[in-house]
């Protein structure tokens, strides 16, 4: 649908590269009117401006009325829409087919039945029918609608309608399949945004209910997809539930599902699963599988990147900066740290806007997590107060108590006593309002209250006590959800040491 807002205009221009554009000005310079050269004036004129904000006083220099340029910004986005499709389709099998169906349509209505049912059989048999059980079954439904209400001499072919029954029949079974474990992965996921990991028996007991009353062996996956859609399920339970085990298996599952393709056509779903198949790893800690696998992400990666379109590489962007931080750290080597933290905002200035702003806010709370374990903590607190300072509204209800509480770490390292001190009830009341209270942020509080009186002097003593209580919930079913986020053992053993996290696991 043609849009007139100018944000969106603004925002689509921007996200087209050198080529794109071109090909658009030799797409547009083919309509001959004065429309045509009044809508090149507004696309180079917002290709031009760097900052939105800066594009309405330029804007008013056209002398256009209100009902012109709002019928010029509908007419230019129409226009760069229909010329990205036309320079895009090449590379796009679904635009491809997508064409075709349509061009189906035009002989259908110009009365050419034979030639449609030529074009549509043709499809039938080229298209993938995993990747594109939709497409597919559009054009068995056109046939069927064709067959119907024509003469067409098909039955005059041996089984020919029986097949294409069966086929339909087949696929209609295959996407219910389908949308039943898309719309429950969905249902997981949604879940598990609102409530986070299982903190206590009775989000257990909640995720368990849920998922053992929708997920069923009647529910078997068949295709591709519906394999996909089915270990998905299974992850989100089994991340949720913190069983990062069985959340490792059938994120495996679900990358082998794809890579036992001829080849990997759906890149973001390739990459999403390799992102929890890494993210399992690291929860349980198993560096040599960690380092295999990020292996295989970067041969990917290295291999198919060039044919990244801008969605793949936003993907990429979250998805393998988020894997190389955690191998920096599951590794504990930190010489491409600056680097890569570098490389992560060059590429979130490329697309400012585009991406989800908790998943910058992710990247950001790895980042200083990252600084903080090597002794860096005033560039850690940098990266956590870009996460605070942002619109409260965009924060998750999880990551919020724990940023405000790696900072309060980092000010405590840096002997800031009296900030600390006058965080921690904030702390406190923060914890309690979002339910992410446990005996472990109890404790680091009792701790850093102490603490802060005695400026961290004379308590070693209360600091080994600390270490042999963490030691013991570390390994406590719901206190683990703390550690999923900072390794605050080995925080406490560096406080003793008066070292780093770095250090620390060196000398263990």
């Amino acid at each position: 649908m043609p849009n007139s807002n100018i944000y969106n205009l603004f925002q689509l221009i921007k996200s087209m590269n050198a080529s794109e554009k071109r090909h658009f000005k030799l797409y547009a310079g083919r309509l001959s009117s004065n429309k045509n050269v009044l809508f090149l004036k507004l696309f180079d004129l917002i290709d031009k401006t760097p900052q939105i904000d800066d594009l309405i006083p330029s804007i008013k220099k056209l002398k256009l009325s209100n009902q012109q340029l709002t019928n010029l910004k509908r007419s230019l986005y129409e226009q760069i829409l229909k010329s990205l499709r036309l320079v895009t389709s090449n590379r796009n099998d679904y635009l491809q087919i997508r064409n075709q169906i349509d061009y189906a349509h035009i002989l259908y209505d110009k009365g050419l039945n034979h030639q449609t049912l030529q074009l549509l059989e043709k499809l039938k048999n080229t298209i993938d029918h995993n990747l594109y059980p939709h497409l597919l079954n559009e054009i068995i439904e056109f046939v069927k609608r064709i067959e119907s209400r024509h003469i067409t001499r098909s039955r005059s072919q041996t089984n020919k309608m029986e097949d294409l029954l069966t086929l339909s029949d087949g696929i209609t079974d295959s996407m219910q399949q389908e949308q039943y474990l898309l719309n429950l992965s969905l249902k997981m996921q949604g879940l598990y945004i609102e409530t986070g990991f299982a903190r206590h028996e009775k989000d257990k007991l909640l995720y368990k209910a849920f998922f053992d009353s929708s997920i069923t062996q009647e529910r078997q996956a068949t295709t591709m997809y519906s394999i996909i859609y089915w270990h998905q399920c299974h992850v989100w339970y089994n991340y949720a539930t913190m069983d990062f085990d069985q959340c490792y298996r059938h994120a495996l599952l679900w990358v082998s599902a794809l890579e036992n393709q001829k080849t990997i056509r759906d890149i973001d779903l390739y990459l999403k699963g390799l992102h929890y198949t890494l993210t399992s790893l690291y929860h349980t800690r198993k560096p040599e599988l960690y380092h295999e696998t990020f292996k295989s992400l970067q041969k990917f990666r290295n291999e198919y990147i060039d044919t990244y379109n801008s969605r793949n590489k936003m993907l990429d962007l979250i998805y393998f900066y988020n894997a190389q931080l955690n191998y920096y750290i599951i590794q504990n080597k930190y010489t491409r740290l600056n680097a890569t933290v570098h490389a992560i905002e060059e590429e979130l200035n490329i697309y400012d806007n585009k991406i989800d702003v908790h998943r910058s806010h992710i990247l950001f709370y790895k980042i200083a997590v990252a600084y903080s374990y090597t002794g860096q903590y005033e560039k850690s607190l940098d990266y956590l107060n870009r996460i605070l300072s942002d619109n409260p509204l965009h924060l998750r209800k999880q990551l919020k108590p724990y940023t405000k509480l790696l900072s309060t770490l980092c000010h405590y390292r840096l002997n800031n006593f009296q900030y600390v001190s006058n965080q921690i009830e904030s702390l406190r009341t923060e914890y309690s309002s979002t339910e992410q209270s446990n005996k472990t942020t109890d404790l680091i509080f009792q701790y850093l209250k102490k603490g802060t009186k005695a400026m961290n002097f004379g308590i070693d003593d209360d600091t080994r006590k600390a270490i042999d209580r963490l030691q013991k919930l570390k390994d406590t079913s719901y206190q683990r959800v703390s550690f999923l986020y900072y390794d605050y053992l080995d925080w406490f053993v560096s406080v003793l040491g008066n070292t780093t996290v770095e250090r620390v696991r060196v000398v263990g």
